[in-house]
């Protein structure tokens, strides 16, 4: 391409971004997702403080259920690159995030077209490519649920595709390690389900290349050698998020992962009918009437690159890389399909892949592939406006190919054309099969967006078969022109959807909520924890922002006591909630109990402070020992009155005497990560701690390490002598150092690799 043109094509690129993000120049605005607001904001803040203030990683969240580990847990994005480094930037969080947005849109364009190129398409087509892939829904609509770590990791996935093949063209370890780092980054990013899809897609795409493409059985070998190394550094590069998250998920609610948590958000094979118009089954939100409970995204990639693709089987040079992208591409939609396939159930028994739910996100493979075929369908058509393997071209094919796109075209002008009662019928006998929704009060809302789908198909192939018989008559034979037409084309359908998914909100409409109730709380200078039983402050986790513990949350990954205890209605009982330091409610109704004081009332909620319930740390001088801990979980369930008896499932031994149970505690310090106490007491006896039990938690007494027993339940007991006792509590950093030093390690030895080419 002339730099004239390349840099008329920069200006118009540039000029779609603007547009696309054209709301962002607005003041005190971000980039709003539902989980951005609700999980990455609040998370963010809470990490920041911890990095300046405290100068910890952020190891701990303490406002959140009873505490639950925050970098193991997977909800917060802190060791990817760029995450990291805003942390240090003179740049506020909400901004950071359009920041990141257009960072990763550049990266998904960069990592497509370089992987294009190798595969040696014209350059002009791996820039359509690229911008395909970049305004895709895996993209840009996941920007609307908050989702950056899939952001992320999706815009990776060409760059790991660009490396493991120029590996394999150049037989370098070096490039097979660079992969390893993209895999590494999706990792980082959170995005372990993405980050398993793609390895299992390169898999496929690693037998393709051995089987089709290298014949020499020494080179197999050693590429094979290539990708086990790989495999095993990309453990390496990860390891500060990958072994810190892999701990994580037997203490998590997954720990008890059922198949029909397993495929639950799988992609019912109707909605593909979304891939070609967009809003047939309401696109998002309250209009959504789906199979998925709720929806905020969109798999929509446009219709151009699927009405290339057919044009991507012409041309010998490329048709083996077709075969297989199809192939790939129709494996991932089925895949997709999740429990709607008698095959899926396989999957359930597979390490890595039976953690994850969702199987709609095998789309993120799909979409990939769409993107190839159609860029290498691009590029066949432009050969042709050279005069290159024009023997490829036959015109029975492209007259066949053409009467199958105005038969479609004649089907949505039918349709478009009958009675809308046709329609409704229509949307209701596929609701009926799905049985999800009622949809007969969003009719009137979907029949237009519908038909103007269906009008934007007929448009959009309209032109593009127009387009393609143009370029095939010679009338348009400059290959810059042609790129400019089908990224017009394309942009037109495409944004109309994805700018819907786009949206720049007011922070301060989220956070005031918090502002309004941490009034109440801000002159307790105890350790307290709320109970939040309305839906007034809104939205979840701003509590975060107020420094104020509460016993609810909004998380993927909830302890699996604390799951527990929700699904089995504990915390409905005022008895058990005393135990676990619960002091303030906020509730939508009146609650008529001595010793609660209201605090607040008006028409929509209530505020109760309790006076009856228990500090923070309790000692207990008498044991109460159950077989396990759902014999505990029963007993609470049934609690109907105080105890003086701590519940334990380990052999404590405490002797019985008469000397009556005294104590005193002075609390020395209380931080996110480390706690320290004097213990005054009179007798043996056991510290109960209503913090969530988690094993990186470590104690000393008297400076000595002890162990910390699991005590009613879901909290941390630690066993005193009496008399005067120092206690330390701390979060152990040593998994963390370690997995530091194993990617300092790894990236040493890929530096001298890289020094070396190797």
């Amino acid at each position: 391409m002339k730099n004239k043109n390349f840099f008329l094509l920069f200006i118009i690129l540039l000029f779609l971004f603007f547009y696309f993000l054209k709301d962002a120049i607005q003041s005190n605005k971000i980039l709003f997702g539902s989980d951005t607001i609700s999980i990455s904001y609040p998370f963010k803040v809470f990490a920041k403080e911890m990095l300046f203030k405290y100068h910890i990683f952020p190891v701990w969240m303490p406002y959140l259920f009873f505490g639950i580990p925050l970098i193991d847990s997977t909800n917060l994005i802190f060791f990817y690159p760029t995450d990291f480094i805003f942390y240090f930037l003179p740049v506020s969080i909400e901004k950071t995030y359009l920041i990141d947005f257009f960072i990763h849109l550049i990266l998904a364009f960069w990592g497509t077209y370089l992987f294009l190129r190798i595969l040696e398409l014209k350059q002009e087509s791996a820039i359509l490519g690229g911008v395909f892939y970049m305004f895709s829904g895996v993209i840009v609509s996941f920007a609307y649920v908050g989702h950056f770590g899939n952001i992320k990791a999706a815009s990776l996935i060409p760059f790991i595709f660009y490396f493991f093949k120029k590996g394999i063209n150049t037989e370098k370890l070096f490039y097979f390690l660079t992969a390893a780092i993209f895999f590494a980054l999706q990792i980082l990013a959170i995005g372990m389900q993405v980050m398993a899809y793609t390895y299992l897609a390169f898999i496929f795409y690693f037998i393709y290349e051995l089987v089709f493409n290298i014949k020499d059985n020494k080179k197999i070998i050693k590429l094979t050698i290539f990708l086990f190394v790989s495999t095993v550094a990309m453990v390496f590069f990860s390891a500060l998020q990958f072994f810190q998250s892999s701990g994580y998920t037997a203490y998590s609610w997954r720990a008890n992962f059922k198949y029909e948590n397993f495929v639950s958000w799988s992609f019912h094979p109707f909605e593909t009918i979304t891939f070609f118009l967009p809003h047939f089954f309401g696109l998002k939100d309250a209009t959504y009437w789906g199979d998925y409970g709720f929806n905020q995204t969109t798999y929509y990639l446009g219709i151009i690159p699927f009405l290339l693709i057919l044009f991507g089987f012409n041309v010998k040079k490329y048709k083996n890389y077709s075969f297989f992208f199809s192939f790939l591409g129709l494996l991932f939609l089925f895949l997709s399909f999740g429990g709607y396939s008698i095959f899926y159930k396989i999957f359930y028994y597979v390490p890595v892949f039976n953690n994850f739910r969702n199987p709609s996100r095998f789309l993120y493979i799909f979409n990939f592939s769409i993107v190839i075929l159609s860029a290498i369908g691009f590029n066949n058509i432009l050969l042709y406006t050279e005069n290159k393997n024009n023997e490829n071209f036959e015109k029975r094919k492209i007259l066949i190919y053409i009467m199958a796109i105005c038969g479609l075209i004649l089907f949505f002008l039918f349709l478009t054309s009958i009675n809308n009662t046709w329609l409704t019928n229509l949307l209701i006998a596929i609701n009926n099969i799905i049985k999800k929704h009622t949809i007969e009060d969003k009719m009137s809302f979907l029949l237009p967006f519908i038909k103007q789908d269906i009008l934007v198909f007929i448009l959009n192939s309209i032109a593009f078969i127009l387009l393609v018989f143009l370029i095939f008559k010679k009338k348009i034979k400059n290959v810059f022109i042609i790129l400019v037409l089908f990224l017009l084309l394309h942009c037109y359908d495409n944004f109309r959807i994805n700018k819907k998914f786009i949206y720049f909100a007011d922070l301060n409409q989220f956070t005031s909520s918090s502002q309004f109730f941490e009034k109440f709380f801000r002159d307790d200078n105890s350790i307290f924890r709320i109970a939040n039983f309305s839906n007034i402050w809104y939205p979840p986790n701003m509590n975060i922002l107020s420094k104020i513990e509460s016993i609810s949350g909004y998380h993927g990954l909830a302890p699996d006591k604390y799951y527990k205890l929700l699904e089995n209605q504990v915390f409905n009982n005022v008895v058990v909630n005393n135990l676990f330091n619960i002091k303030y409610y906020i509730v939508n109704y009146d609650i008529e109990i001595p010793y609660f004081i209201k605090l607040y009332d008006d028409s929509r909620l209530k505020i109760y402070k309790n006076q009856a319930a228990k500090e923070r740390f309790i000692f207990y001088d008498k044991i109460k020992k159950f077989n396990n801990e759902n014999e505990i979980l029963e007993y609470l369930k049934q609690m109907d009155k105080e105890t003086d008896e701590v519940f334990v499932i380990d052999n404590i031994k405490i002797d019985n005497d008469e000397i009556k149970n005294q104590y005193s505690i002075n609390i020395l310090k209380y931080l996110p990560h480390k706690i320290e106490l004097e213990i005054n007491t009179v007798k043996k006896g056991l510290l109960f701690i209503s913090n969530m039990f988690y094993p990186e938690w470590k104690a000393k007494v008297n400076g000595f390490k002890t162990k910390i027993y699991r005590a009613n339940f879901a909290g941390m007991g630690i066993l005193l002598e009496k008399g005067l006792n120092k206690v330390e509590l701390y979060y152990d950093l040593k998994k963390i150092i370690f997995s530091l030093l194993l990617t300092i390690f790894a990236l040493l030895i890929y530096i001298i690799i890289f020094l070396k080419k190797i």
